[in-house]
């Protein structure tokens, strides 16, 4: 037996803890949509709570926050409550 199966490797796991590493099955990675209704919704912060809670659990854990919103200029049809209401949606 080497020096490094007794003592560890050099990431500090012992030749038994290797085994067991290579015996476990690959972890899928399944991204997390998070999306509402409107905007300022917390959106970005429940992401944020999200991944600071997955990397405590998980060596990768990414995050991309899309950026360059487009609103688009909606106007009421007639018969509806708020006829001729111009409303900025999301596009």
């Amino acid at each position: 037996s080497s020096p490094a199966s007794v003592n560890g490797d050099v990431n500090g796991r012992t030749e038994g803890q290797e085994q067991h590493r290579q015996r476990q099955p690959q972890r899928v990675q399944r991204p997390i949509y998070v999306s509402a209704t409107k905007q300022h919704t917390g959106k970005t912060t429940a992401s944020l709570a999200l991944v600071s809670g997955l990397s405590r659990r998980f060596e990768k854990v990414g995050f991309v926050k899309p950026v360059g919103q487009k609103c688009l200029p909606v106007v009421h049809p007639a018969g509806e409550d708020e006829e001729g209401t111009v409303r900025m949606v999301d596009k």
